[in-house]
């Protein structure tokens, strides 16, 4: 599952990546007197699959914000059982926000559903990164729950990243 979890991050680096591309060639074009309609429109799609596609990757690394210092006074048994609960939490609201941006993206999808700007973009385009990026969050929170009820990764003691 890391795997897949580092392609979606990778997708949301290229798509901060063409963010920035996109934000550049619009204060460049700016400059020279050119207009150019769509850039602020792709640059908000762009924006909105950078956060959605690396939640999974930020999630499986502990990149979040956590406040872990209860956790620490706890005793062990009792800051499992708080993580746990805390991820079964965090699981079932993940779920509800999976399934209704898939929602929205097949009602979107199924009515034709455009954008207002110059491209009309059809909006389950943009829209399917959120349920993707949603889909995998909570594919990475049951991935979480299972290595703690296992014991097979410390509940209350973050993974060390190598970025320092």
């Amino acid at each position: 599952m890391q795997f897949v979890y580092l392609v979606s991050a990778l997708l949301g680096g290229c798509s901060l990546i063409a963010t920035a591309a996109l934000v550049l060639a619009q204060i460049s074009a700016r400059w020279l007197g050119i207009f150019l309609p769509v850039a602020s429109d792709l640059a908000g799609y762009c924006l909105a699959a950078t956060i959605f596609l690396t939640m999974p990757y930020a999630f499986r690394e502990n990149a979040h914000v956590r406040v872990s210092l209860l956790l620490g006074f706890l005793p062990p048994r009792k800051a499992l059982l708080l993580n746990a609960g805390c991820l079964i939490l965090g699981i079932i609201l993940m779920v509800f926000l999976s399934y209704y941006a898939a929602g929205t993206v097949w009602d979107s999808y199924r009515f034709n559903d455009r954008a207002m700007g110059m491209m009309a973009t059809p909006l389950w385009i943009p829209k399917l990164a959120m349920a993707i990026g949603f889909g995998l969050t909570s594919l990475a929170m049951l991935h979480r729950l299972a290595e703690i009820v296992t014991g097979s990764s410390h509940p209350a003691a973050p993974r060390q990243s190598n970025g320092g």
